[in-house]
């Protein structure tokens, strides 16, 4: 075969890898429609449900920023303090 060939060889795998992930995709969207993923919330929550569910996970997330927040102030505090240590050693043992 000659180089050629290897080319078209190539190209013809890529055509058909790229039809069987669109071959994928349109069955995964089906998948998803039967399941009942898409605009309705699901078959057993109710909207007020749906919103406290909803209320309390946005809290965590608030939560979880504030504590990264603190959690890196003071990381930056414990560092800064350290320079000064460091600054201060040099200073008077030099």
């Amino acid at each position: 075969m000659s180089f050629a060939g290897h080319v078209f060889d190539m190209i013809n795998r890529s055509r058909q890898n790229r039809e069987l992930l669109n071959l994928r995709w349109e069955r995964a969207k089906g998948k998803k429609k039967a399941m009942g993923f898409g605009s309705q919330i699901g078959p057993d929550v109710t909207l007020e449900e749906y919103e406290r569910i909803n209320g309390e996970l946005k809290e965590r997330e608030r939560e979880q920023e504030r504590y990264i927040f603190r959690t890196t102030i003071k990381i930056v505090i414990v560092g800064f303090i350290l320079l000064l240590i460091v600054i201060c050693m040099i200073l008077f043992l030099f």
